[in-house]
């Protein structure tokens, strides 16, 4: 009974084998999806998250250039801003938290919306995140004007599409899984039905044989036994054979 003992364990053997090798395949495929999952999820983000701020970059430049057009300077040379009303409503919106600051040629410091905006000097032309904020900075008519407003909305407008691509990727990654483990059992089925023949013989039945599934249930064509009992029966059987009248015709003795 020592060999069956060893044959038990090799099934066993065959079977964590088979386990473990459904279980690698399952964490490379587990591994590559949610891999490919996370890069289209950044890739979608990061694209909203540039389209959204080059929405808000176009905002505050039209609100940039609406207040270097309502600088005007006077003989004495001081400043004047006056700001069209919808220009004052818009600095008022208390959701974006909107401000702007107007510097002259010479550096100076015209005009500022919020009294506790603290700025050192005119910034370089350009667009920029300051914080939780975004800046707009244009030059025109000798003028350097900076516009900025929160941009709060912008970060949960995107982290609310990751969090809504996180779940759906989190449904389809386990359906997949799923769906992965029914597959990588059939394609492991022929070694569990190895598996288990080797079990039946080592138990002493050693007529058993591995049963085999067939997907094509036509029946075999046989070419070479169609075409033999197709064959007329009046044809001789090989080349060495002739027919029997041929032999008669060249054992008889020639004529006259």
């Amino acid at each position: 009974w020592a060999p069956t003992s060893s044959a038990r364990g090799g099934d066993t053997g065959t079977s964590s084998m088979a386990d473990s090798l459904r279980g690698r395949l399952l964490l490379w495929y587990a591994g590559i999806l949610v891999a490919v999952i996370v890069m289209v999820g950044a890739a979608v983000c990061l694209v909203t998250w540039r389209s959204r701020l080059a929405g808000v970059d176009a905002e505050l430049t039209s609100r940039a250039g609406a207040i270097a057009s309502s600088v005007e300077r006077g003989g004495d040379g001081a400043f004047d801003v006056e700001l069209p009303a919808d220009a004052m409503a818009y600095f008022q919106d208390a959701r974006f938290r909107p401000y702007y600051a107007v510097w002259s040629a010479e550096g100076q410091l015209i005009d500022r919306s919020d009294p506790d905006y603290v700025a050192p000097g005119p910034p370089p032309p350009g667009a920029r995140t300051n914080g939780e904020a975004r800046e707009v900075v244009i030059a025109q008519r000798g003028l350097t004007v900076l516009v900025g407003r929160d941009i709060s909305d912008v970060r949960a407008e995107v982290w609310g599409l990751a969090g809504t691509i996180a779940m759906v990727a989190l449904g389809g990654v386990a359906a997949s899984l799923a769906g992965a483990w029914w597959l990588a059992g059939r394609a492991l089925a022929p070694v569990q039905r190895i598996n288990e023949t080797a079990r039946r013989m080592a138990d002493g039945d050693l007529s058993a044989r591995i049963a085999i599934e067939r997907t094509d249930r036509r029946e075999p064509r046989n070419g070479g036994v169609t075409a033999m009992a197709c064959r007329s029966p009046d044809m001789p059987r090989s080349g060495l054979e002739r027919p029997a009248s041929i032999r008669r015709d060249s054992d008889s003795p020639p004529l006259g």
